[in-house]
């Protein structure tokens, strides 16, 4: 049994403007402080909130069990919602699983010619869709 945990953190982006900043902890049910780490997610917004670069963690010890899936789904939503028009994010090539998530989910995967052991996966996004 699992519960899920939204926050929306606002941070300065130039000392002007801010953004919020969407983070999704998934636990274990129970009482808060007493709960297990299951996964996160978040979505860095640049200042114009056109962009945002996700970041994931799963557990391993849950890893297989669809829930990353579902963290991506959220903060693409999220991302639809506030109109922004690309989510990205850095994999790491070896990360196969990760990759296939982001495949599955409609990124395209690019390589970075400054470094080959890190991909990028990028997915445009359309309002009113997931």
């Amino acid at each position: 049994f699992f519960q899920a945990e939204d926050g929306i953190r606002d941070y300065k982006v130039t000392g002007v403007q801010t953004c919020a900043l969407p983070i999704l902890v998934l636990t274990t049910h129970g009482a808060p402080g007493t709960t297990d780490f299951l996964g996160a997610v978040s979505l860095d917004c640049d200042a114009d909130i056109a962009h945002g670069e996700f970041s994931i963690l799963v557990h391993h010890t849950v890893s297989g069990q669809g829930l990353g899936q579902r963290l991506m789904e959220r903060i693409i939503a999220w991302g639809r919602s506030r109109g922004l028009r690309e989510i990205s994010g850095d994999i790491l090539a070896g990360n196969g699983t990760m990759l296939d998530l982001c495949r599955r989910l409609g990124f395209s995967i690019e390589s970075r010619p400054h470094d080959a052991a890190v991909l990028r996966a990028r997915l445009t996004l359309s309002a009113g869709t997931d």
